[in-house]
This record gives structure tokens, C-alpha cells and sequence, in this order.
């Protein structure tokens, strides 16, 4: 065994990560992604969801909201929704690119009315969409 550094609901993460930044450095390397066997992934996850993710927002100098870290999981529950439906499917490729753009609000209209329109019924599907 590596060792064991216990979580204590997430605040050993927050302590280590105020630590860090208060050093002084114009770099802080978070050494961890998804390292779930190790039990030292920040991802969000079913056991303590956005947990990390938020609390590294809330040190950020970016301009994103807590709220817009679950637009990706969104978009991609979209994609599974409305598969094989040829004018969502160019929708929400609009809404991935405004993502990574950084277009936060155009980003997330597109993805609520996408979501208004899958909360109406099931998808139509239409042929002639690549897999």
C-alpha cells in the first residue's frame, strides 16, 4: 500500500490546495484526474460528485461558474437523447464548439433548449447522421 490520507468530506483537498496557492507560485500542478483506484480522483464522480471541481472553481481566476462545470455532462446526455437526429446533432456540435470557445452563455442556451425539447417526448430520429 501507497499509504492513506483520509478526505475528511473534501477537506484535506481544500487545506493541501490553500497551501499550495498561498506559496506564491504562478503555477499549481493538481497531480490527480481520474485516478479512481487510488482512490484520489478530482473528477466528478457518483461519491462525492463536482466536490473537487468546485472547490478549485472557487480558487479560480476564470470566469466560470460552478454551474457551468456540468454543461459537458449535459451536452453529452443530449447526444445519447437525441442520437441519429440530424438538426440536434448540428446543434449541440454548435454548443461543443461554443464550450471550447468559451461562449459560456450561448453554450448553455443552446443546451437548455435542447433539453426543453427532449423534455417534450422522445427524439426523432432521422437517417443520414454519421455515427
Amino acid at each position: 500500500s501507497y499509504g492513506r490520507i483520509e478526505d475528511r468530506d473534501g477537506a484535506t483537498f481544500t487545506e493541501s490546495l490553500e497551501q499550495a496557492l498561498k506559496g506564491g507560485s504562478g503555477l499549481v500542478q493538481i497531480a490527480t484526474w481520474n485516478d479512481y483506484g487510488e482512490g484520489t480522483a478530482i473528477e466528478p464522480g457518483r461519491r462525492y460528485g463536482y466536490r473537487y471541481l468546485d472547490a478549485l472553481q472557487l480558487r479560480s481566476a476564470a470566469r466560470f461558474s460552478s454551474s457551468d462545470l456540468r454543461l459537458p455532462i449535459q451536452l453529452y446526455h443530449l447526444r445519447k437523447h437525441f442520437k441519429g437526429h440530424l438538426e440536434a446533432s448540428v446543434a449541440l456540435t454548435r454548443a461543443s464548439d461554443l464550450l471550447l470557445a468559451g461562449e459560456i452563455p450561448e453554450a448553455r442556451a443552446c443546451i437548455q433548449h435542447w433539453q426543453a425539447t427532449a423534455s417534450q417526448g422522445p427524439a426523432v430520429e432521422t437517417k443520414g447522421v454519421a455515427e
